[in-house]
């Protein structure tokens, strides 16, 4: 179950070959293409030409953030800011 406050990973292992709103084009080895869509409010961090393995992270983290608060006042939302 997905929102827009969910992050996206990649759902295939390949290169990305195009990033069109809000989807992501993935060639994969055999040489076909996986097309990927994340929804509204997600902010793509892939680009054309990058390598990605399943599972990969191709969107920001939308629970991870200070909101313009000092980095003391965050509330941590996920482990894995701190990694």
């Amino acid at each position: 179950n997905q929102s827009n406050n969910n992050q996206f990973f990649a759902k295939e292992t390949g290169t990305i070959t195009a990033v069109d709103g809000l989807k992501v084009s993935i060639q994969k080895e055999d040489g076909s293409t996986f097309e990927q869509e994340v929804l509204p409010g997600a902010q793509i961090v892939v680009e054309a030409g990058e390598q990605v393995k399943k599972d990969d992270p191709i969107t920001t983290n939308p629970n991870v953030g200070g909101f313009g608060q000092a980095e003391k006042e965050v509330v941590l939302q996920d482990m894995n800011r701190v990694y």
